[in-house]
């Protein structure tokens, strides 16, 4: 094995990033959220805004694969920790 080179050639990522789009703007969508969401208590306010700043970038980008009986609005609701916030 050889070190120091690549073991695919760029063009391979390339076409693995091209095929996959959603994967990799669902990935940098939780990535930016991430940290935030680890880092503060379910019911704390800034958790609210955290997690309404998650959903909001999630139905940008996936707006024609939301519904609202999904998962995310669950997910939204109970990552909040509280049942008497809005949303």
């Amino acid at each position: 094995m050889e070190t120091g080179k690549p073991s695919r050639p760029a063009s391979d990522v390339d076409s693995y990033i091209a095929a996959y789009p959603d994967l990799i703007d669902l990935a940098a969508i939780l990535a930016a959220s991430h940290r935030q969401i680890l880092n503060t208590p379910p019911a704390a306010p800034s958790r609210a805004r955290v997690t309404d700043d998650l959903y909001t970038g999630l139905i940008k980008r996936f707006s024609d694969r939301v519904e609202h009986s999904s998962a995310i609005p669950s997910f939204r609701h109970h990552s909040r920790g509280a049942d008497d916030l809005p949303g």
